[in-house]
């Protein structure tokens, strides 16, 4: 519980950082670069804490306007779900579930779209959530 606290606690100084940032600066491509670096950085801070993810890192991706990681073929997550267990799975898709729609509710639905790529062949989508709703979720192609 303490550290869902502490990720709120993260996310809601980060919006008020980014809202002085974008307030204090004049220019739009200066201000979302650095809202996109900002949000990255602060959901791959939150996750880095977890080893079984592995190396997996979240990027702003301009094509698919997203930020979007390729999971760790090497990770505990890629080898269980290799295996059909999903636990590890479901605890990271609530966790970017949560912070697309915090994202959103802070004003910046624009950025809180985010994909996982699948590590053997990047084209095809492990997830996929948009505004705090899953949109596609490999995980319902296990059941």
């Amino acid at each position: 519980m303490k550290v869902k606290k502490l990720r709120w606690c993260m996310l809601f100084i980060a919006f008020f950082g980014i809202f002085g940032m974008v307030l204090a600066n004049g220019s739009t491509d200066v201000q979302a670069k650095s809202v996109k670096k900002s949000l990255a950085k602060i959901v791959n801070e939150q996750l880095s804490s977890d080893t079984d993810l592995g190396n997996m890192t979240f990027k702003w991706d301009k094509s698919s306007e997203s930020f979007v990681a390729t999971l760790d073929p090497d990770s505990t997550l890629y080898q269980q779900m290799d295996q059909g267990q999903v636990t590890i799975w479901d605890s990271l898709v609530d966790t970017i579930k949560d912070d697309s729609k915090q994202i959103k509710k802070k004003g910046y639905s624009k950025y809180s779209a985010f994909q996982i790529l699948n590590p053997s062949d990047k084209s095809r989508t492990f997830l996929q959530v948009y505004c705090g709703k899953v949109h596609y979720n490999v995980r319902d192609d296990l059941d």
